[in-house]
Order: C-alpha cells, then sequence, then structure tokens
C-alpha cells in the first residue's frame, strides 16, 4: 500500500492539477515523457493490478537479421549512455541526438556524457520546438523506428489496471 499525502494549503499553492501522476517503467529503464502516465485525484483512494508478461524469441531466429525478426537479442545493439538495451533506453538515446542537432544541448533530465552541454533558460523554446517537431521527422524519414530502434526479442511487459476507485472521506484520510 501506498499513500500519498499533500496538505489542502500545500496543494493550492503549487499544484496546477489535482492529480498526483506516475509511471511504471523497468528497473533498468530512465523514465520517459513518452511513458504511459497513470494518476489519483486528490482525496481518492484507488487499487491497481501489476501484471508482468515475459516473452522470450527462440534462439533458431539469430541467424536472421534483426530487421527480418524485429528485434535484437541481448548483445547484438550496444547503446551509448545505457548498460541494458531496451527500446525505451534507444528511443531516449535517439530523441536526445534529436535534440543536441537542433539545439546544441539538451535537456538536464536527458543522458549525456561530460562534455555534452546542457541548455539553460535560453533555449528553453528550442527543447520545446525538438519536442514538438519530434513526431515530424519520424514522419519525414517514412519510417517509426528512425534510429533502428527495436523490442528486445526476451523482455518483461507492465500491464497496470484499475480495479478500483472510491472516493477518500474525510474519516478515512484521518485513519491513514
Amino acid at each position: 500500500m501506498l499513500n500519498l499525502k499533500l496538505n489542502e494549503s500545500e496543494a493550492s499553492n503549487f499544484c496546477y492539477f489535482k492529480e498526483f501522476q506516475f509511471s511504471i517503467h523497468k528497473p533498468n529503464e530512465m523514465p520517459s515523457p513518452f511513458d504511459k502516465f497513470h494518476s489519483i485525484e486528490f482525496n481518492r483512494m484507488k487499487s491497481w493490478k501489476l501484471t508482468a508478461v515475459t516473452y522470450k524469441k527462440d534462439q533458431s531466429l539469430r541467424p536472421f537479421s534483426p530487421e527480418r525478426r524485429g528485434c535484437f537479442f541481448e548483445g547484438e545493439r550496444q547503446l551509448k549512455f545505457f548498460k541494458a538495451y531496451t527500446k525505451a533506453n534507444c528511443d531516449w538515446e535517439c530523441v536526445t541526438n534529436f535534440t543536441l542537432s537542433m539545439c546544441g544541448c539538451v535537456k538536464f533530465s536527458m543522458p549525456r556524457d561530460s562534455v555534452t552541454p546542457v541548455c539553460g533558460w535560453r533555449k528553453l523554446k528550442c527543447l520545446i520546438d525538438s519536442m514538438e517537431q519530434w513526431p515530424n521527422y519520424v514522419k519525414a524519414n517514412k519510417t517509426e523506428k528512425p534510429c533502428g530502434c527495436l523490442e528486445p526479442c526476451s523482455d518483461i511487459i507492465y500491464d497496470l489496471a484499475t480495479e478500483s476507485d472510491a472516493e477518500l472521506n474525510k474519516y478515512m484520510a484521518v485513519n491513514m
């Protein structure tokens, strides 16, 4: 059980939205703004069911090219900023490289090495423009995989489904 508490006075002063947002991602992946976000509104009580599904492609597919089989086996694709290959990590590197080429710097939360400049407030418009132009860049290249990012051949997928959703009354809030 996870209890999220926020004083009403703090919520009204600092929160534009009246909800907590979170995403579920694998431990070897960096959270991404492209993740699916889930939310719980203030004064609500929700329960979710988290299901993990594993899949593994047969090793007999290894002689085929990754593009033909649609996945990378472990060790076939190395990333610059991440030890573990996942499609999400590959996508992060791709967006980071696109942002770097457009702005000459990257957002502070993007993966980078020690010589890559972090964009300051003067580059905020460029960062916003690069995020808005990213889908157009993908379409212009006539591919959904401009950086060759494919799924791994074995992976775990997490599914989160809402099981219950109820208003939290003042008596319940006191006891939590």
